[in-house]
């Protein structure tokens, strides 16, 4: 199991607020420029930070596991599948170079890398 790094919890409120300010400004910045009347503009803001208090309010601290934890299981399963088929996982690779805007053959060489 992963070790917490250190302020985790702490990082994860602060992001999780910041998500919630953001989100509410913008929502509310956006039905003002499409010119709603002022007192639809303060009911959206309250209700969607209402919204945001009921199911983020505690900034995703308890959402389950420590996102180190999240990252140790899926490097620990495509560690896995490449060990298993080697070729799926060098074609799926290459598939998500291509769709980054790689040639198909740029693709496929940088997928043949030491990882498959």
């Amino acid at each position: 199991m992963a070790t917490p790094t250190p302020g985790g919890a702490l990082r994860a409120s602060v992001f999780g607020a910041m998500d919630g300010l953001v989100t509410n400004l913008a929502l509310v910045a956006g039905v003002g420029a499409a010119g709603a009347a002022p007192r639809f503009i303060v009911l959206t803001g309250l209700a969607r930070a209402d919204r945001w208090r009921l199911f983020h309010g505690d900034g995703g601290v308890h959402l389950g596991s420590h996102p180190d934890e999240q990252v140790e299981r899926e490097w620990a399963k495509e560690a896995a599948e490449i060990r298993e088929n080697s070729q799926a996982e060098e074609f799926e690779l290459a598939m998500m170079f291509g769709s980054m805007g790689m040639t198909e053959t740029t693709a496929a060489v940088a997928a043949e890398g030491p990882w498959c």
